[in-house]
């Protein structure tokens, strides 16, 4: 009977927030609660079917594109490293993670830790610009993520400041939020979306800056730093705040289409911290998929919000979704690959030891040559086949950087150094 009184009572707690604030209600007038234990779980796996490689000429996109879903790149999976450069100011050990380079017409952005963006060219390294982005050093967190729309490239500062800045290097508008920021943008349409530590969802005008619409939660004490960044497709957005809470909304209008908690299966101890979201939900075809970070994932159809089924199985980082495969780091350690369709485990490896003294933890895994490439901030990739989750390869890379991004059958990386390193 006390389970059932707490549901309830946090039921209640989300509709009075849709109610007090100004912003969209929910359309169907309730947020669904996603049950507790596993539901249609199959026999068999089937057999793991993924696209075919191609070469990726953009990342654009924190997570490669704007439905969190990257391509199977082409990569020789031999690389080595080509060029390095300096990048601006190192950033210390206190400091977030630097931002996650975005790249497209063959130039790289990043952002160093006295919050200069700069940009490069791919496949020599030449500078091109450096433009100083703030001075305003409200939050010790620097960039926290980038996209790029059109010809603007769209930076996200962690003292909640959003900056345009255009091909050539100009500043052309700067939006201060009303909380600070830890996760990417994405944009599309003329819109940007992001999402504060305040659990506020903003649209922001792509050309002036102007808030369009947005929405307000439940706020948490988040258990995890990083924030999870939109999905988008078609005229679908669908956000994941750090409560647990997985909300789609229209683009445009920020109406609400569906909307649901995604409860860990040990919730009813500390509902919030243990249902946090910091992996970005993902859409492919017509189901979006969302992880919380500490046992409980779901996949939905994208259109209604039908619940297709769950799983207790949780990740900090952000699935890969390709073919009828997802792929992703478990609570545990594992690298594991999931039938999308219905949520049966194709194969399942424990990520090997580092033996490292300091303190450890991986990165946002990608996907190349029927390989997922597994890196980690004591300098090591390991590399996995995809069909069968063998080990085939141990590379070392530069240490402790921001997740690695693949365009042009390359592999750049961004260290804490600020040292922008390609790998081909």
């Amino acid at each position: 009977m006390k389970k059932i009184l707490i549901v309830l009572c946090l039921t209640s707690t989300v509709l009075a927030a849709c109610g007090t604030d100004k912003r969209p209600a929910p359309t169907a007038g309730r947020v669904t609660l996603i049950p507790n234990s596993e539901t249609q779980t199959p026999q068999s796996a089937g057999d793991m079917i993924l696209t075919p490689t191609v070469e990726c000429v953009a990342w654009s996109q924190q997570n490669g594109n704007i439905a969190n879903q990257p391509p199977h790149t082409r990569l020789t999976l031999s690389f080595k490293p080509v060029w390095s450069v300096s990048a601006g100011s190192s950033f210390s050990d206190d400091m977030y993670n630097p931002a996650r380079p975005v790249t497209a017409n063959n130039i790289v952005y990043t952002v160093d830790a006295d919050q200069v963006l700069f940009a490069h060219n791919i496949n020599t390294g030449q500078r091109l610009f450096k433009t100083p982005l703030s001075d305003n050093e409200a939050s010790s967190v620097k960039a926290t993520g980038m996209t790029i729309l059109g010809n603007d490239i769209i930076v996200a500062l962690g003292n909640g400041e959003v900056t345009a800045v255009d091909k050539t290097g100009k500043k052309r508008w700067t939006t201060p939020l009303a909380d600070s920021v830890r996760g990417a943008p994405n944009a599309k349409d003329g819109y940007i979306y992001i999402i504060t530590t305040g659990n506020r969802l903003y649209a922001l005008d792509a050309e002036t800056g102007a808030v369009k619409w947005n929405y307000k939660t439940l706020e948490s004490n988040a258990a995890l730093f990083g924030m999870a960044q939109p999905a988008i497709k078609g005229n679908t957005l669908v956000a994941a705040f750090t409560t647990g809470e997985v909300t789609a909304f229209d683009t445009q209008t920020g109406l609400i289409k569906w909307s649901h908690m995604l409860l860990s299966p040990r919730a009813f101890n500390t509902i919030l911290d243990l249902s946090h979201i910091s992996a970005s939900p993902v859409i492919g075809d017509n189901m979006v998929y969302a992880f919380n970070a500490s046992g409980k994932m779901a996949a939905w159809n994208l259109n209604d919000g039908q619940l297709i089924f769950t799983k207790e199985s949780g990740t900090a980082h952000t699935p890969i979704l390709n073919g009828n495969a997802l792929f992703f780091i478990d609570q545990k350690n594992n690298l594991t690959a999931m039938n999308a369709r219905n949520g049966a485990v194709f194969w399942q490896t424990p990520l090997p030891e580092t033996n490292a003294k300091e303190r450890t933890y991986w990165l946002t895994p990608i996907l190349a040559n029927e390989h997922i490439l597994v890196s980690v901030n004591t300098g090591q990739m390991w590399i996995f086949d995809a069909l069968t989750g063998k080990q085939t390869d141990q590379i070392s890379i530069p240490t402790g950087m921001a997740a690695p991004i693949i365009a042009h059958e390359s592999v750049l990386f961004f260290t804490p150094n600020a040292d922008l390193v390609l790998y081909k």
